[in-house]
């Protein structure tokens, strides 16, 4: 018993921070109307945090553009699997399998492009398929 561990003391009296009284009151108010399901407009801030669309999406092939304009999803599968980039979606880079690729429009419609290979790159809300590469 010797050789156990001691626990240093520690002075944690200058250690806590306090929110102003209106922030607090700021945060009172925020969440009652939430519990009624009130809801307030959004900020800029928040709207461009998660954005409705794709900004932009590109799929094309070193001769031909397949689409090109905003899209509310792109479906397509990579050796892991099937999957989907929505809005807000987090940057990566994926090579996709022979099959199809779905752009949903924003307005409502599919455009459907059958690919043997390619290679997808999704940064800021921008998604770009090179085909046949």
């Amino acid at each position: 018993m010797a050789d156990e561990p001691t626990t240093p003391d520690i002075d944690r009296s200058d250690s806590v921070r306090h929110a102003d009284e209106a922030a607090v009151e700021s945060a009172k108010k925020k969440m009652q109307s939430a519990m009624k399901g009130e809801t307030q407009p959004p900020t800029s801030e928040s709207a461009n945090s998660t954005p409705d669309i794709l900004k932009k999406v590109r799929v094309y092939s070193p001769y031909k553009v397949y689409f090109d304009g905003p899209a509310t999803s792109v479906s397509a599968e990579n050796d892991t699997g099937p999957f989907d980039v929505l809005p807000g979606h987090k940057n990566f880079m994926t090579l996709i399998k022979a099959g199809e690729i779905i752009v949903r429009t924003s307005r409502g419609g599919e455009e459907h492009i059958k690919t043997n290979s390619a290679v997808m790159h999704v940064s800021a809300n921008v998604v770009r398929v090179f085909l046949d590469v």
